[in-house]
């Protein structure tokens, strides 16, 4: 078994992560897990409060992101660097709290733009961003969930710049542009 990179339990990981998220104001909470869920840390996500779903696709299988909406923009925060799921939960646990510090001591208040430097802070980890020219989602214009993983999403953008691509099919460059700009900000979206 692999050594655990933090010593914590995954009922304080959820705790802390509650309490960041109410001060946040945050909502839809969701901790996202890849990977087969053992009966009883299942048990203890959900006695924690926090909805606990498994991802399809490929987020590695212990890696852990944890995804939540504050005034109608939706985040996520996803790790897989630790052999642990937990370890990885912890991660992305602590980076929302981390961030959400940051912005507690040196943002701005509500009267002087609190949404924009909440905004500027977490930039990167926003999910959904439009296509700057039609307002798509980069996961509609690619064609793959909200919660695809890179490689889901990298196969996705490969196969459709081969039916889009100007120079084969008699492909359009506008289409290619906005699929271009959709697998950017799929890229910074899970941006570690």
């Amino acid at each position: 078994m692999a050594t655990r990179r933090f010593n914590v339990l995954p009922e304080t990981i959820l705790r802390d992560l509650r309490l960041t998220v109410i001060k946040m104001g945050a909502t839809e909470t969701r901790v996202l897990l890849g990977g087969k869920l053992s009966k009883e840390l299942t048990r203890q996500y959900a006695r924690a409060g926090i909805a606990v779903a498994e991802l399809q696709l490929d987020l590695a299988p212990v890696g852990a992101a944890v995804q939540f909406t504050r005034d109608g923009a939706p985040y996520r925060f996803p790790c897989t660097k630790w052999a642990q799921q937990i370890d990885n939960l912890r991660a992305a646990q602590r980076a929302v709290s981390g961030l959400y510090t940051i912005f507690e001591e040196y943002g701005v208040s509500q009267e002087r733009g609190e949404r924009a430097a909440f905004d500027r802070l977490f930039a990167g980890h926003r999910l959904a961003l439009g296509d700057g020219t039609t307002g798509d989602a980069w996961h509609e214009v690619l064609h793959v969930a909200p919660t695809a993983g890179i490689a889901v999403i990298a196969a996705s953008y490969r196969a459709l710049a081969k039916q889009l691509h100007p120079d084969r099919n008699a492909g359009d460059s506008a289409q290619m542009v906005r699929l271009n700009r959709a697998y950017a900000e799929a890229q910074a979206a899970l941006a570690l």
